[in-house]
């Protein structure tokens, strides 16, 4: 999936809510989301993939997708990076075995928003981390 971990650059992280359905999207950066609590369903031109609380899914630049919030209101953290992506097919893992996500889920974007160079740092790490668990697991799911 990730040819080169090494080389990527946050853009954004942010926490938000979806509280309902929300228009087509399109990206212009790869973008990873965190759902926090709740559920939604990403619909894409060809298949569809329903998010849960502890799951993150990977959209590839790109990406057109319209997004359905199945709980409301649902939490979530979303981290836009540059990177160089092998396999740029969107795919949803579940993480809540991640030994950062508390980290993840509570403190990542207001550590970003917020913190000193040193909580970038740590950002940075913690993104690495799970890129690197990622790419180590085999629990990704594809379209439904």
């Amino acid at each position: 999936m990730f040819e080169n971990i090494e080389s990527f650059k946050i853009e954004n992280i942010h926490a938000g809510i979806s509280k309902e359905v929300l228009s087509v999207h399109f990206l212009k950066s790869n973008l990873l989301v965190l759902r926090t609590a709740g559920s939604v369903r990403f619909v894409f031109p060809e298949h569809s993939f329903d998010m849960h609380t502890g799951d993150i899914i990977f959209l590839p630049h790109g990406s057109r997708y319209d997004l359905i919030s199945t709980d409301s209101p649902s939490h979530y953290v979303s981290i836009r990076f540059e990177g160089i992506i092998s396999d740029p097919t969107p795919f949803v893992y579940s993480i809540a075995d991640f030994p950062e996500f508390t980290e993840l889920k509570n403190n990542l974007a207001d550590m970003w928003k917020f913190g000193e160079p040193a909580d970038h740092y740590r950002c940075y790490s913690i993104i690495y981390n799970l890129f690197t668990y990622m790419k180590n697991i085999d629990n990704r799911t594809y379209a439904d």
